[in-house]
């Protein structure tokens, strides 16, 4: 079912302009903020949640199939972080970067990338992206997985990040 023509909340939903296994991107307006925007929507039949779930200082990030209404919990996810952005290749739930917790309670950005593969429920770590980044964004373009923008959390004397307008590419291995 397409959305072109609807509206979620203050998005004014255009056409479609690109489609995987398991979602849709569409062109919208964000009538609130009057600019273009591109929304991302998961097929419920391939619908994954990256949730949060506290565990002391530190968030462990736990994927969750959704079957027939219901939620199972799968592998925990080996670093925890939050503010990762993930996406999907070959089948498989890509996370990249993030922030994490040290055990002085400070707050660091991660190289980290984990590859969640649903038939196996495991994780693998892949090649790691050369900067280290949260609150970053990551489309896929010909199983290349772009990591796009972000910030650092290693301004001092602040609590804004510093915001990040670089762009990595690199190829998740194959699923031989």
């Amino acid at each position: 079912m397409s959305l072109a023509g609807t509206r979620l909340g203050t998005y004014e939903i255009g056409p479609a302009i690109g489609k995987g296994g398991m979602a849709e991107v569409y062109r919208a307006k964000d009538s609130k903020l009057g600019r273009d925007v591109a929304i991302k929507v998961l097929l419920a039949s391939h619908l994954f949640s990256l949730g949060l779930v506290l565990s002391g200082l530190l968030c462990v990030v736990k994927p969750c199939a959704a079957q027939q209404g219901r939620w199972s919990t799968k592998a925990d996810m080996p670093t925890p972080r939050w503010l990762p952005a993930s996406a999907v290749v070959h089948g498989k739930i890509v996370v990249i970067g993030g922030t994490a917790v040290a055990g002085t309670g400070r707050q660091h950005n991660l190289h980290a990338v984990e590859v969640y593969d649903p038939e196996t429920d495991t994780w693998t770590r892949d090649v790691d992206m050369p900067t280290a980044r949260g609150w970053l964004s990551a489309s896929v373009v010909d199983r290349k997985v772009y990591a796009i923008g972000g910030g650092l959390r290693s301004q001092p004397n602040t609590s804004e990040p510093m915001l990040l307008s670089t762009v990595e590419a690199f190829i998740v291995l194959s699923p031989d």
